[in-house]
């Protein structure tokens, strides 16, 4: 089984192709769904504002890295 980093939805793609819009509407309940392909995870469906959140936590990770790396050159 692989790691679903929090995201407690999955959906086959057959799922996807047969109920879309309540694949939708459980990537808007939750923090997204994981799609599978072959039983294996393959997309993730999350709204735009989750993807904006991620971004947004990504560059301030970015950062903290910047800023060590910058405090560990100068002793």
């Amino acid at each position: 089984m692989y790691s679903t980093q929090g995201i407690t939805d999955v959906a086959s793609v057959t799922e996807l192709r047969t109920s879309f819009q309540d694949v939708v509407d459980a990537a808007q309940e939750g923090d997204g769904v994981i799609v599978q392909r072959n039983n294996e995870p393959y997309a993730v469906l999350m709204t735009f504002d989750g993807v904006k959140s991620w971004q947004e936590k990504i560059k301030e990770q970015e950062r903290r890295i910047n800023e060590l790396e910058s405090q560990i050159e100068n002793g």
